[in-house]
């Protein structure tokens, strides 16, 4: 059977492994005005302006504003280039005057600022900063080229898309050069401009070629397979460091309430502004030394494996009949054997039947068996962020009641969670839970029954499988399992993270489709999901993770929002692979292999008889403002129903790759960019001269 296949291309950005220390001290001479200016035809107008000297944070509103058009600089009139030749001329505290006319309000959702030359003129004098104040890792590290696994080979997919483009005429020699040539080049350029040094290698690894990014995502599925073969502490260390590849930063890490303080932020928000922009920002650029510590380099990879031992010894004892007034207040059941730990909470071995454990004062449980209830975050005592349980087996049920704890939560830390036999319960409708890691690593491994694991709700969010600044992952082994989630869940990264589902068997159902979190467009009857294998950096100042789901087999449906299903926003990447089953996607803007501003999403589906179904835009392979997608089915009958911006569809300096392999399929797709064909590229056409 000839494969099928449908090509468009585009661009994107990356990041760098960290090769040496950020060198901070130059940029303390660099003066910083976070203005940037777009040449239009009706003139120099604002595009964008960051929180610094014209966006304070403690001013109602930023002194310039989108669709500002600059009259004058200093009492100069210059263009996009002189402008930045007067910022690198200047020094912290110079003085910057600028005349601007100003009309009506920016549409928030346009593509292009636009001025007004009848605007009201409007005088604006600032003082400009120190750039290492207001800037965050982008811009301030070192390229490397990828290395070792990440540097993988094109798949015959990728040269597919070669032959493909010289039977086109994509490749042939044009007014602007080799087309499909000279827009790989500009992706790789627009990643050498953002000078990462603690982006993750294998987002690097697919702007260096987009074309091997089919192999780049092979070898990250290779080694999550062997993963899901015998998950323990050690396979998962050695998972999680070839993932977070990264050498010793400097600086202090975090506190705890500041990795909690950064992660409600971006819960709502996907850039810095407000009057916390400099706190965030320290907190963003302290973040490298935070995961070097607690997750490359942290002493919690052994504990577990220690106290499982300690407490399975201590439990062949017959029940306690004394306990500590504050332990016996805490548990129900029959308790084996505790420990009181340095930190005055406790580590217990419970009983064979029905045990409750209060999870704020109990640090570690060993768990013979019964239907037991762990509490997290449920009384007034100083809750603790990690935990270590062992359940051997019955019908359990993990519930927490209070923002960043339990199950399976890391802050600054290790936590693991391993249930080894029961139809069980994970439940949350706070921030920060079920498998979360916080500059740490939460892990839940489950390893059978039907399960459920849930958040939900308008305080949820990070949690089934996520992170910031670490690593979040559930790993489920078999069962028909139910993720209910709502936003940033269910395989979920921030910044320089990994978080993961892994789910190696049974029919599962993952939903992430509100109704807690309206849509980030205005749509009606539409939510903001962010989730299904979403990733995402910080605009402007740090690169992002991983986010992926890997189900491995069954009949699997997958439901949720904007911003979903193999989706990456901001310098990351997010993944959804299937590989097996007759499936079902329903998405709405960006998913189904979808990404925007510098990232890449994918979704892989290795067999099957699937639907697709992608609302609204941007969807089943597509591709905004220099990034790269790939979808790739490989077997089976399947259906796919898009709008705009799908099927293979790329804009604005983009490249998308949409492949169908086998069998007989249906295309549906409406809008002015469907099915290869290239969306607008006005955003960077003026300087890049480069395509989609």
């Amino acid at each position: 059977m000839i494969p099928r296949a449908l090509l468009v291309v585009g661009s994107a950005c990356v990041l760098a492994l960290v090769r040496e220390p950020l060198a901070a001290a130059p940029l303390r001479e660099t003066a910083f005005a976070g203005v940037r200016l777009r040449d239009n035809p009706e003139g120099l107008v604002v595009g964008s302006v960051r929180p610094g000297p014209f966006s304070p944070g403690d001013a109602p509103l930023p002194l310039l504003r989108r669709n500002d058009l600059i009259v004058s600089v200093n009492g100069n009139v210059v263009d996009a280039a002189g402008f930045d030749r007067v910022v690198e001329g200047s020094k912290p505290g110079d003085e910057m005057t600028i005349v601007l006319r100003r009309g009506k309000p920016a549409d928030p959702l346009a593509a292009l600022p636009v001025g007004d030359p009848a605007g009201e003129e409007v005088r604006v004098t600032v003082k400009l900063a120190i750039a290492e104040e207001w800037t965050g890792t982008l811009g301030r590290g070192r390229v490397d080229r990828a290395t070792g696994d990440e540097k993988r080979e094109r798949t015959p997919l990728g040269e597919r898309i070669v032959a493909l483009a010289q039977q086109t005429g994509t490749w042939a020699d044009s007014s602007e050069g080799r087309q499909l040539e000279s827009l790989l080049g500009a992706l790789r350029g627009v990643q050498e401009q953002a000078r990462d040094s603690f982006g993750l290698p294998a987002i690097r690894a697919c702007f260096e070629d987009p074309l091997a990014v089919d192999g780049i995502e092979s070898g990250l599925f290779e080694r999550v397979r062997v993963l899901a073969a015998h998950p323990d502490e050690r396979a998962i260390e050695q998972f999680v460091k070839s993932v977070l590849i990264m050498q010793e930063p400097v600086g202090t890490p975090p506190s705890e309430e500041e990795a909690m303080r950064l992660a409600r932020h971006l819960r709502d928000s996907v850039s810095i502004d407000g009057p916390e922009s400099k706190q965030f920002l320290a907190i963003i650029n302290a973040a490298p030394a935070g995961v070097w510590r607690w997750v490359v380099n942290s002493s919690g990879w052994r504990n577990r494996e220690l106290w499982n031992e300690r407490l399975r010894l201590g439990a062949a004892t017959t029940p306690c009949a004394y306990l500590p007034p504050e332990l016996r207040e805490s548990v129900t059941g029959d308790i084996l054997y505790y420990e009181k730990l340095e930190n005055g909470r406790y580590a217990v071995a419970g009983a064979d039947g029905v045990n409750t454990y209060d999870m704020d004062l109990i640090e570690i449980v060993y768990d013979l068996g019964g239907n037991d209830i762990y509490w997290f975050g449920g009384t007034d005592r100083a809750s603790c962020a990690n935990h270590l349980i062992t359940d051997i087996s019955g019908n359990d049920e993990y519930i927490s009641e209070a923002d960043f704890r339990g199950p399976g939560v890391a802050i600054n830390g290790f936590s693991l969670i391993e249930d080894r036999q029961g139809n069980d319960i994970y439940r949350s409708a706070r921030m920060g839970s079920v498998a979360c890691g916080l500059f740490g690593v939460g892990v839940i491994i489950d390893r059978s029954g039907n399960d459920r694991y849930e958040n939900t709700g308008p305080d949820s969010g990070w949690a089934l499988g996520a992170a910031i600044d670490g690593v979040g992952m559930v790993i489920d082994f078999a069962g028909d399992d139910q993720y209910a989630g709502e936003k940033l869940t269910q395989g979920a990264a921030g910044p320089f993270a990994f978080g993961a589902i892994i789910d190696a068997s049974g029919n599962d159902v993952y939903t992430a489709d509100g109704p807690s979190f309206a849509s980030a467009y205005n749509t009606p009857g539409t939510f903001l999901s962010m989730s299904q294998g979403f990733s995402m950096g910080v605009r402007g100042y740090a690169s992002g993770g991983i986010g992926a789901i890997y189900d491995l087999a069954g009949n699997d449906r997958y439901a949720a929002g904007e911003f979903s299903q193999g989706c990456g926003y901001a310098f990351s990447l997010g993944i959804l692979h299937d590989a097996g089953g007759d499936d079902i996607y329903n998405g709405n803007r960006y998913s189904q292999a979808a990404a925007a501003h510098q990232a890449v999403g994918v979704l892989i589906d290795d067999e099957g008889n699937d639907r697709y179904v992608a609302k609204t835009a941007a969807g089943q392979s597509g591709a905004w403002d220099q990034s790269i997608t790939l979808l790739v089915d490989r077997a089976g009958d399947d259906q796919y129903e898009g709008d705009d911006l799908c099927q293979g569809a790329a804009a604005q300096q983009a490249a998308s790759f949409f492949f169908d392999l086998e069998g007989t399929n249906r295309y549906v797709g409406s809008g002015l960019s469907v099915q290869g064909m290239s969306g607008g590229n006005e955003y960077h056409f003026n300087t890049e001269k480069v395509m989609s």
